[in-house]
């Protein structure tokens, strides 16, 4: 009896030290903590067009037949991370932010961007956000056409993104 209570306290403790994910909608401001500092981000939209693929297919992105560029549209809110390298700005997977579709596949932004509706270019997810600033950031990628939403992952966060077309 007192292996099986012992057992069953052991695996209580290892259930309760499990992350629970929380949820938050587009327009909410989310507070990121991560080893690097804290973030306050906004996912204000995500965009996917026949043009932004274009635009892509004549510069220098591969896009894979099928699939449709996306913008996601951020405002980031800088409080306290500083870049490791001593860079303006901070890498998204530093700062605890992912993106993948619905089905958990991760997103990659691209290495180039272009400035989007009033949005500066996030190149491979690289915010330039400057401790004690805020910027809008656009980060770019591609997915198949048939995704309708994309999941922003900040932090302990998931903001689930309608993929809009326009």
């Amino acid at each position: 009896l007192h292996k099986e209570y012992r057992r069953q306290r052991q695996m209580c403790i290892r259930d309760r030290k499990k992350a629970v994910r929380k949820t938050a909608n587009v327009g909410d401001a989310v507070e990121v903590k991560s080893k690097l500092g804290k973030l306050t981000i906004t996912v204000e939209g995500c965009d996917a067009s026949q043009s932004l693929t274009q635009q892509y297919q004549d510069g220098s992105e591969e896009i894979a037949d099928g699939n449709v560029v996306c913008a996601l549209m951020l405002i980031v809110g800088n409080e306290s991370v500083k870049d490791p390298n001593g860079n303006n700005g901070f890498d998204y997977t530093q700062a605890g932010i992912d993106f993948t579709t619905p089905d958990g596949v991760s997103v990659t932004p691209f290495s180039s961007g272009y400035d989007y509706k009033g949005y500066g270019d996030a190149l491979a997810g690289y915010m330039l956000a400057n401790k004690g600033q805020t910027d809008r950031e656009a980060v770019f990628f591609q997915v198949p056409n048939s995704t309708q939403e994309i999941i922003a992952k900040l932090g302990d966060t998931d903001v689930t993104v309608p993929i809009t077309r326009v």
